[in-house]
């Protein structure tokens, strides 16, 4: 499929070049080694995508047009790129031209990839602000598989032993109520929760009495903020943060009864005077078990900014095992 060729304005042209190399965008002369391109390439697919202009150079601080004089004097970059990014969906390149230019521009807009692309040189480059950081140790190519979700941590093995979770107390109840004529641990290793007489960060988390001994961060804390500005601070701490810990089965039933009975003690403000609020256990319920079995939360803030209402926000992308419950009052009366 021919590549599209696109006409810029002037003005278009003054946007682009008056723009700064960083995280999503750079800056390539024509005169790049296709070789060294895959750098570039790789470091875009590996973090966030980016923009990748080929035909503009730097000069001093400022950027300029010095595009292909014809469009075959691209083949080689074009070659490199698609060679690189076997799925077309990966990537989608355009020549660009302006009048007033002389020779045309290619631009490779450059898509995350799933999975780990490594450059002409073996190896696989990182896009860190306007830098392409290489990740040329196992413990970084491990971190960049982490984040692309390449490799779960819940799949990790512990170093403990099995017996941790085969012979724990929820896992015999557990078992006796799904799975009463079947050995703990046979299921446990069918469901890859045991792997080479080691348990798992997931399976730890489910069937352990006390995870928290392998996993310290796999546990919950509740705090109240008395404050009705939206971020809480230490000093306005109601009391000390709770600690819940245990298996995340046990932990959320724990953490629902112990966030309802502080949310219900405070009472909102009427015009008759304070009245006491009840809050369903099922929608605390849902908020929490989401917050505990996603990945994509390691806090949640329960808000109470209006009669009778109880608000979610979900925050920062987390890497605990159990995320952090944060509760705090933003009512009248606090």
């Amino acid at each position: 499929m021919a590549i599209p060729i696109s006409t810029l304005s002037k003005e278009q042209l003054a946007n682009i070049l008056s723009k700064s190399e960083g995280h999503f965008l750079d800056f390539k002369s024509k005169a790049i080694a296709p070789a060294r391109l895959t750098k570039t390439l790789s470091a875009f697919a590996n973090a966030d995508g980016g923009e990748l202009y080929i035909g503009i150079q730097q000069r001093g601080s400022r950027f300029h047009w010095d595009g292909f004089g014809v469009i075959e004097d691209a083949n080689g970059h074009i070659q490199a790129i698609e060679e690189f990014f076997p799925l077309v969906s990966s990537f989608r390149h355009t020549f660009l031209q302006c009048d007033g230019q002389t020779g045309i521009v290619l631009l490779c807009e450059i898509e995350k990839t799933a999975d780990i692309r490594y450059a002409s040189d073996r190896v696989a480059y990182l896009r860190r602000g306007a830098q392409n950081l290489p990740q040329d140790t196992t413990e970084k190519v491990d971190r960049l598989k982490y984040s692309k979700g390449i490799v779960s941590f819940e799949d990790q093995k512990l170093n403990a032993d099995a017996i941790q979770i085969s012979n724990s107390l929820a896992i015999i109840e557990f078992a006796l109520e799904i799975i009463p004529t079947a050995e703990p641990d046979v299921c446990l290793k069918k469901q890859h929760l045991i792997v080479e007489e080691k348990p798992t960060v997931a399976g730890a988390v489910l069937f352990s009495d006390e995870p928290q001994v392998s996993i310290p961060k796999a546990a919950i804390k509740v705090y109240r903020y008395k404050t009705r500005d939206a971020v809480g601070t230490r000093d306005t701490l109601a009391f000390n943060p709770i600690s819940i810990e245990g298996n995340a089965y046990g932990q959320i039933y724990d953490a629902v009864a112990k966030i309802k009975k502080i949310a219900e003690e405070i009472p909102l403000m009427t015009l008759s005077g304070f009245e006491k609020i009840e809050y369903p256990t099922e929608a605390i319920h849902e908020v929490v078990t989401n917050a505990v079995i996603s990945i994509a939360a390691s806090s949640i803030s329960l808000s109470r900014s209006a009669p009778r209402s109880l608000s979610r926000v979900y925050c920062s992308p987390g890497r605990p095992a159990s995320p952090p419950v944060k509760v705090f009052s933003s009512s009248s009366s606090q």
